[in-house]
Parts: structure tokens; sequence; C-alpha cells
């Protein structure tokens, strides 16, 4: 697992990793951005869980790089209750594996009862939901 690292590239020595294999039930959906003043800037709340993402610096046009960048991930992250549901449904529907993650060889020639193999097709969609779900 890689270190978490500043933008400046340094490791912080107060960062507490959070990645675990233990994940808790999240705040359901749906999320929102607020957008307000603050003394020093702008904060893109991120509710009803209470999260924010801060630019520190004024810009009351709100369209520099920083503020632009820090609203697309607080939009991104309003979204990941949507998203996340939206993956759950569709890797139950996977047509190669029925919804079970796992494929059996469909070549005839194949000995019936051989072990199965982990569906390429949904493989990255289901390291998407355990990451979400804080199981890797």
């Amino acid at each position: 697992m890689a270190d978490l690292v500043h933008e400046s590239g340094e490791k912080p020595e107060s960062v507490i990793d959070h990645r675990s294999t233990e994940g808790g039930p999240h705040t359901p959906g749906p999320w929102f951005v607020e957008t307000v003043k603050t003394s020093i800037g702008h904060a893109h709340k991120i509710a009803p869980i209470g999260a924010c993402l801060y630019v520190d610096h004024r810009d009351a046009t709100m369209t520099d790089g920083k503020t632009v960048k820090a609203l697309a991930n607080a939009r991104l992250i309003t979204a990941a209750p949507d998203m996340l549901e939206a993956l759950k449904d569709a890797t139950t529907r996977c047509y190669d594996c029925g919804g079970s993650g796992t494929m059996y060889p469909h070549d005839p020639g194949d000995v019936p009862g051989s072990a199965g193999i982990d569906c390429p097709n949904c493989a990255q969609q289901r390291a998407a939901i355990a990451k979400a779900e804080g199981r890797s």
C-alpha cells in the first residue's frame, strides 16, 4: 500500500491512514454541494456529511483553476453514493458471470465442474465497490 503524501511530495507526520479492511456504513445519499465564503476564500461544503473542500485564497469570480478544481472535486464526491449504488446494480446484471463475479468455462471440451475464474468484465467494478466500502 502506498504512503500518503502531501502535494509537495512530503509525507506529513500527522496523517492518519484510514484505509483498512474494516469499512463502516456511509451516509446515504443524496449529497449536495453548498459553496460559502470564508474569511480567506471559499469552502465547498458537502452536505449532509459535513465535509468541506477549502480554497484558501480570495477569488471573487470563483473562476481560477484552484477554485474550479475544488468545486469539480466536491461535485464528484457528492455523486459517490449514487455512483456506488449504480455500480452495485450493474455488477448484479453482468452478462458474463450472471452477477456472481465468477465465470466458468464455456468450451464444450472443458471438464464439467472445473474451477471458475474471476469475471474479467466486472472485476474492476467489484474492486471499486470494495474500495468504497473499505474492504481493500
